[in-house]
């Protein structure tokens, strides 16, 4: 009995080793042979003609990671996401008064506007999400753990920089404060993008609060702030289609002159209010010009070069508060087209004399607003009679009043041909 269970037990160990060596081991399978040199050799040849065969592993890009720091890495699935657009769009944003904040400390959530803008592929930002470029930025690994205002060196700025384009990064920072203007500098080099000087003063009339067109920086914001197609010439870039921001003016008017433009919208900024109708705003505008200037005798204007004269007329009688009637009439034009006042710059005669006005046409009716006039009857040396309202005169009403315009002389040749 002893004899049978033992033979038993043995079969029983003998299909468990078989059972074990069919899991780990190919049947019938032989350990390779050791090949010779020359083997190998002509086998290598071989495959050098031969198409590798297909594999199911995944293919490794090359630059998988950016590396910003020892600590701070780009995630391998955000790095299409990652890539700034060859295309030079605007990236440079202007705040509602059309000012760009160009000395102000630059702030991370400033940074991360400016990567935003110029990303190839940006993911929508979410509605109602408080500093969402920022967040994107985060999640793309261009920041560290920072809060959205709080301050960006240039170190740090150009560390960011640097997961997008290839730049050296400097040592330390030099400046106490590193402003946006340090920061559209940096960014327009390191991108290669250099302004096109005859294409920017053709679109100068478009201007901005804070980078007035006599401003050494004035073509590198315009460079960051307006979207435009590009051709290379040698080291030269030609603008084309540039793309304009929407003007802060309700009628779009500008002067052609960003300096004049500024010190316009300063003077409408200062005596005008949301609180008050546009007639309201208007004559305070009226009375700004009115108290605020006196006489000068100036040189007399004609209608027909008013493209050369009027802009230098107002800007040199704002500077000096002092001029004629011309200043007088010019300046209150300026600051009505300004303020989105539909209006004219009249030339012609007075009473029979040379004179400078404004006219502007309501609802049919043609009205004088002479400041330079008003303000003759507000000083008793020039006439002592009494004071005259000239804001808003209805000729009709007031027919002692002696207007006569002077026509172009291109209106007046085709008004003569005129059947």
């Amino acid at each position: 009995m002893k004899r049978i269970m033992t033979i038993i037990l043995v079969v029983l160990m003998m299909m468990s080793v078989t059972a074990c060596t069919s899991v780990h081991a190919t049947p019938d399978a032989k350990e390779p042979a050791q090949e010779t040199p020359q083997v190998v050799d002509a086998k290598r040849d071989a495959n050098d003609t031969e198409v590798p065969p297909e594999t199911t592993q995944e293919p490794v890009q090359a630059s998988a990671e950016v590396t910003m720091s020892d600590e701070e890495t780009l995630p391998v699935e955000n790095t299409e996401k990652a890539a700034f657009t060859k295309e030079h769009v605007a990236y440079l944003r202007a705040n509602e008064e059309y000012s760009f904040g160009l000395n102000e400390q630059m702030t991370y959530q400033t940074a991360a506007e400016m990567f935003y803008d110029l990303l190839a592929n940006p993911n929508p930002l979410e509605k109602d999400v408080e500093n969402a470029e920022m967040r994107i930025m985060t999640d793309l690994g261009v920041f560290g753990e920072h809060a959205a205002d709080d301050a960006i060196s240039r170190h740090d700025f150009e560390k960011a920089l640097k997961v997008f384009v290839d730049i050296e990064v400097s040592e330390s920072d030099n400046e106490e404060t590193f402003t946006k203007l340090n920061a559209i500098k940096i960014t327009n080099a390191a991108l290669g993008r250099t302004p096109d000087e005859n294409a920017i003063n053709d679109i100068s009339r478009y201007w901005w609060r804070d980078m007035p067109e006599n401003d050494a920086d004035y073509l590198q914001v315009m460079e960051a702030a307006i979207t435009h197609d590009v051709t290379e010439e040698g080291e030269m870039e030609i603008w084309s289609n540039p793309v304009i921001p929407e003007s802060r003016f309700k009628s779009g008017y500008t002067s052609g002159s960003l300096y004049l433009d500024q010190m316009l919208a300063d003077i409408i900024g200062e005596v005008t209010s949301d609180e008050m109708s546009a007639e309201e705003n208007l004559h305070e505008l009226y009375r700004y010009v009115r108290d605020n200037f006196n006489y000068q005798k100036k040189p007399l204007h004609s209608v027909n070069d008013m493209d050369e004269w009027l802009t230098p007329t107002v800007v040199e009688a704002l500077e000096t508060k002092r001029g004629n009637c011309y200043c007088y009439a010019g300046t209150l034009y300026s600051l009505f087209r300004a303020y989105g006042f539909d209006c004219e710059m009249c030339v012609g005669k007075f009473t029979g004399r040379p004179h400078g006005w404004v006219e502007a046409e309501i609802d049919g009716t043609r009205y004088i607003y002479d400041v330079e006039i008003e303000w003759c009857s507000l000083h008793p040396n020039w006439y002592p009679d009494k004071y005259v309202n000239m804001f808003k005169l209805d000729l009709a009403t007031a027919p002692q009043w002696e207007y006569v315009r002077e026509m172009p002389d291109n209106q007046q040749v085709a008004e003569e041909q005129t059947p």
